[in-house]
C-alpha cells in the first residue's frame, strides 16, 4: 500500500495557472478543488503518495514542488495576492508534517477537528 499524505496548497494566480499547466501535462494526484473571484485556487490530493526528488516515479511532485519553492523563495517586492502561494502536507505519522507559505495567505492548518460528537448510545 505504502505511505500516504494529504497535500493541499492555496495559489494565487500566477502560481495557480503553473500548477494547473503540471496537472494538465502530467498524470497528477493534485485536483484543482475551487477558485474564488480573485483567482486563490485550492489545490488538494487526498491520501497520495507525495514523494518529492522522486522524479522517475513522480514527476508531477517534483515540478509542483518546484512551484511552491520558487513562489516561497521570491523577493518580498514581487510578493502580492497574485504571487501567494500556501502549501501543507500531513503524512501518516503524527510527526511528518510540511508547511512553506510566502507570507501573503493564511489559510491552511495542521490540526485535528471534531465534528458531530453525538452519543452513539
Amino acid at each position: 500500500m505504502g505511505y500516504r499524505s494529504i497535500v493541499k496548497i492555496v495559489a494565487g494566480k500566477q502560481p495557480a495557472e503553473e500548477i494547473r499547466k503540471v496537472i494538465t501535462d502530467n498524470v497528477s494526484m493534485l485536483e484543482e478543488i475551487k477558485t474564488n473571484k480573485n483567482g486563490k485556487t485550492l489545490f488538494v490530493a487526498d491520501w497520495v503518495k507525495w514523494y518529492e526528488d522522486d522524479p522517475k516515479y513522480y514527476p508531477d511532485v517534483d515540478a509542483i514542488m518546484a512551484i511552491v519553492h520558487k513562489y516561497c523563495e521570491m523577493p518580498e517586492k514581487d510578493l502580492n495576492q497574485d504571487t501567494g502561494i500556501e502549501y501543507c502536507r500531513v503524512g501518516e505519522a503524527s510527526d511528518d508534517t510540511d508547511y512553506e507559505n510566502n507570507g501573503c495567505f493564511t489559510h491552511l492548518s495542521v490540526g485535528i477537528e471534531e465534528y458531530g460528537l453525538e452519543p452513539a448510545c
